[in-house]
């Protein structure tokens, strides 16, 4: 059958579909199993076939349950009504980037802390402060003063008057998805505005509990050895 065909049958629950359906690498699938995939429009769905479309729904079967199972202990962010940008659930040892509209949760990944292998803060994509396995962030630039990451940052920037983004990155240990971001400013805004200094003692605030993080994970692998 093709796509312009009126109706077809989906691959995975064999129940008949309309127009309403997605074209795999090996037939059609329908709507409400895309949905149990955790699929969205930028999803390949072109190259999937049937082996992927089961393990996709059992992995995303398992990602809820997780999901319902997190319990935020600490949450970092609600700047002018946006919403969370990360949450940690400090008793699990878990943290997670929320994905919804107002920091509402859909399919985010939960990562445990021992999946952080690097993090750093880029200004329009260039790296402002980098940590991660093996290697810290010296403790004065972090926890406040005048070195904090605020004071340090901008000593040197007499020079420029404004930015067009500003975002945290977090590697992780994951091939899916190897990489995280929290996104502090996505569009062009003065250094000295109210927004710029919020943004950066938020990321201030992400860093130093990453920094507390990747020493915990450092002790772990010591003593593991």
């Amino acid at each position: 059958m093709g796509f312009f065909d009126i109706k077809a049958i989906c691959i995975n629950c064999e129940k008949e579909v309309g127009l309403n359906r997605f074209t795999t690498a090996e037939g059609d699938l329908c709507s409400d199993c895309h949905k149990l995939c955790g699929y969205n429009m930028n999803t390949p769905i072109n190259i999937k076939t049937m082996t992927d479309i089961q393990r996709d729904i059992a992995e995303n079967d398992k990602e809820k349950k997780a999901l319902s199972k997190f319990t935020p202990t600490k949450k970092i962010g609600k700047i002018i009504g946006l919403g969370n940008f990360i949450e940690f659930d400090e008793e699990k040892k878990q943290w997670l980037i929320p994905d919804g509209f107002l920091g509402g949760k859909k399919t985010p990944n939960i990562y445990n802390f021992d999946d952080i292998l690097e993090y750093e803060l880029l200004e329009d994509g260039d790296t402002v402060i980098k940590g991660g396995v093996g290697s810290a962030i010296a403790e004065g630039i972090l926890f406040g003063g005048e070195h904090s990451v605020m004071g340090g940052i901008t000593a040197g920037k007499k020079s420029k008057k404004s930015i067009n983004s500003l975002k945290i990155k977090i590697t992780v240990n994951d091939s899916r998805k190897p990489a995280e971001y929290i996104n502090l400013i996505k569009y062009r805004i003065k250094i000295k505005s109210s927004i710029y200094i919020a943004s950066y003692r938020l990321a201030q605030e992400v860093l130093s509990i990453l920094g507390k993080i990747q020493k915990e994970n450092d002790h772990k692998s010591l003593s593991e050895q």
